[in-house]
């Protein structure tokens, strides 16, 4: 765990390590819309799941590809447990950014 020091009055500082709590608590999904980028995808999920930020969910949306990208999405989604996959029919990315998860 970090150490910081932070300057101020007292309040200041409560005020800023109260903000400081709240945020780490905060779930960020990152969406993932995939087409056919099986040879950019490992390196892009590497980089994901190498964040320092723990609370994420991460939404992989495999938009219809064609080549091994789906199955490198579902290889991951089985290795992260913050990782969800969403497969559908090609629909472009206007739509798959717009999946909605439950």
């Amino acid at each position: 765990m970090n150490k910081y020091l932070i300057a101020g009055t007292g309040k200041q500082v409560r005020q800023k390590i109260q903000f400081r709590d709240s945020l780490s608590r905060e779930r960020i999904s990152i969406v993932v819309t995939v087409y056919n980028i099986e040879s950019y995808l490992p390196r892009c999920l590497e980089t994901i799941s190498k964040q320092t930020y723990q609370n994420l969910e991460i939404i992989l949306v495999d938009d219809g590809s064609k080549d091994s990208s789906s199955s490198i999405c579902d290889e991951f989604a089985k290795e992260d447990h913050r990782a969800k996959v969403i497969h559908q029919q090609n629909a472009g990315l206007k739509h798959s950014t717009r999946k909605k998860t439950s």
